[in-house]
């Protein structure tokens, strides 16, 4: 069986296969490589910083969620 972690890093390569001009950012909460974005607002900056200059689509997936932005 497969977890939703699992499934969210199969779905973040599918797109990228698929769909090379998109902008795809995938962000574990679990990972200390997140652990400088804790609001809401970091999250926003960064994925925004990300995605300048990439013709799109933009998707945003954080695994973890539950974990982590506060307000």
């Amino acid at each position: 069986m497969l977890g939703k972690s699992t499934l969210l890093k199969s779905h973040a390569e599918a797109l990228r296969k698929n769909f090379p001009s998109a902008g795809i950012l995938a962000i574990d909460k679990e990972s200390t490589e997140w652990d400088h974005i804790r609001t809401g607002k970091p999250l926003h900056e960064f994925a925004i910083a990300n995605f300048e200059g990439q013709p799109g689509p933009y998707v945003l997936m954080v695994d973890e969620v539950q974990g982590g932005f506060a307000a």
